[in-house]
């Protein structure tokens, strides 16, 4: 049922998806460029249309009031940026423990746009020794792409190219492509 209302919302808005998920199991999926809040609708609509149970982690005031059991049912886990140490540490060992799981975020970390991406995504991936998944916005052609497993190396410096080269011609709502995920 859900599938079909996630391909529904897709067809109404008028957007595809290409690529397929590489064999489900636990990953990190990094959704980018993220630059309008209609990322978040389209990226559900996706994740019903093929299926896939994914958690999603997104900043604490979309918890707040009367949208919070609606958010976590949603599949959405808050964290307070502001008040984030060890957040890091406590989805590794939670990923750790729970083979399968899959946590989507935005490494850019809002909409605006920011001189580099946050590390986490990569640390978390790392630590719990799993792959990322690649997914871009790409607002001009109306598709969600999706890649191919990325599995971290030596470190983000290393893969961080081939990171770039994935989302190098995705542009988000507005025409922005991604932030630069090292600092420049």
């Amino acid at each position: 049922m859900s599938q079909t209302f996630g391909r529904t919302i897709l067809v109404a808005m008028g957007w595809k998806i290409e690529g397929r998920v590489p064999s489900p199991q636990s990953c990190i999926i990094i959704g980018a460029p993220h630059t309008s809040n209609w990322d978040f609708v389209i990226a559900m609509a996706v994740r019903w249309a093929i299926g896939l149970d994914v958690r999603w982690i997104g900043k604490h005031t979309l918890f707040k009031g009367i949208a919070g059991p609606f958010m976590r049912f949603l599949g959405g886990i808050p964290i307070n940026r502001s008040q984030a140490e060890g957040f890091v540490d406590h989805v590794v060992e939670t990923l750790r423990t729970n083979p399968g799981l899959i946590i989507g975020l935005a490494p850019e970390g809002t909409r605006k746009p920011v001189s580099n991406w946050k590390s986490g995504f990569y640390r978390m991936a790392a630590g719990a020794n799993i792959p990322l998944l690649p997914i871009a916005f790409d607002y001009p052609s109306k598709t969600l792409h999706i890649g191919a497993f990325i599995y971290p190396t030596s470190g983000l410096e290393a893969d961080a190219p081939m990171i770039s080269a994935f989302y190098k011609d995705k542009r988000g709502k507005g025409g922005r492509g991604i932030s630069p995920i090292l600092p420049v």
